[in-house]
């Protein structure tokens, strides 16, 4: 494969990479479950809420939602608050890094011609380690309710999104190390 054809096909990989990695961390939900409302009574101290009912909760990196009122809180940080910040923090650089590896290949493969991309590379692996270690850190932090403690509680399509955003970064990444001019 020659050196252009690399080049634009890494370019292709980064730009749906990054747009899947944007769509995911912009979502409003990572999981659902549910939890009964004396519970969510507790947790946002109104004893309005307090019946034995269940209610679904829809949860995301910064606020959850219950359906049988429409109400949405931002999460009160508990015992897990420096994790938790560490993931909004997280996912934060992550997406920084891939919206900035996705411009400079873009100055590359349209201004400054070919030629290694290895710096890009390196940049797009980090970007896309750095997304699996929010990932880790969520799935941890969900198991325990991230926030809130959900029974029957499943992940949200924008994690998985999220997950297949960072995967094909790193992917692009290697592609971005091993292309070579010539």
């Amino acid at each position: 494969m020659n050196q252009v054809r690399s080049s634009k096909l890494s370019f292709i990989f980064l730009v749906f990479g990054c747009l899947l990695s944007l769509l995911g961390a912009l979502a409003p939900f990572w999981q659902s479950g549910h939890i009964v409302m004396s519970q969510l009574s507790l947790y946002l101290h109104d004893d309005s809420l307090a019946d034995g009912n269940l209610t679904t909760v829809d949860g995301g990196l910064w606020w959850y939602c219950y359906s049988n009122t429409r109400v949405c809180n931002i999460y009160r940080l508990g015992e897990d608050e420096g994790a938790v910040w560490a993931v909004r923090v997280g996912t934060f650089f992550n997406v920084i890094l891939v919206l900035f590896c996705f411009l400079v290949a873009l100055c590359r493969c349209c201004y400054t011609g070919v030629g290694r991309n290895i710096c890009v590379g390196i940049m797009a692996f980090i970007a896309g380690f750095l997304g699996f270690g929010v990932i880790g850190l969520f799935v941890y932090l969900a198991t325990g309710g991230y926030g809130l403690k959900l029974e029957d509680w499943s992940y949200a399509w924008a994690f998985y999104i999220y997950i297949i955003g960072c995967s094909v970064v790193i992917i692009d990444s290697v592609l971005l190390c091993v292309a070579y001019p010539g």
